[in-house]
């Protein structure tokens, strides 16, 4: 609604202006739930844990968000302010990374997505 709001007061002004949407699973919510399947998952499938494909990746999702709160905590603890400890938690950084990779294409970012 906020882009296409926008959107329509930068044609209103005069702007030529092309509306596009892309609809997708990818984003740093799905890298989140990667890496955690990566650091927690020991090869879990939906298979091996009779659970429905959108919750095991939601399981990682939950996973991920423990253990960044874990390593904010201590960073917190370490002296490291809260706003720049959520930024400078190596785990979230880590996602952030693998989104960067998956969006650039890279082949084993691309596989475990696949997986």
């Amino acid at each position: 609604m906020l882009g296409y709001s926008v959107a329509n007061l930068l044609q209103a002004s005069g702007n030529k202006v092309q509306k596009v949407n892309l609809i997708n699973d990818r984003g740093i919510h799905i890298c989140k739930s990667m890496l955690a399947w990566m650091k927690q998952g020991n090869g879990e499938t939906p298979e091996s844990s009779g659970m429905k494909g959108d919750h095991l990746v939601g399981k990682y999702y939950v996973a991920f968000d423990a253990l960044y709160k874990a390593e904010i905590d201590s960073l917190i603890k370490g002296g490291v302010p809260e706003e720049d400890a959520k930024k400078k938690a190596p785990i979230i950084l880590e996602a952030q990374e693998m989104l960067r990779k998956w969006e650039a294409g890279d082949a084993a970012t691309v596989a475990l997505w696949k997986k």
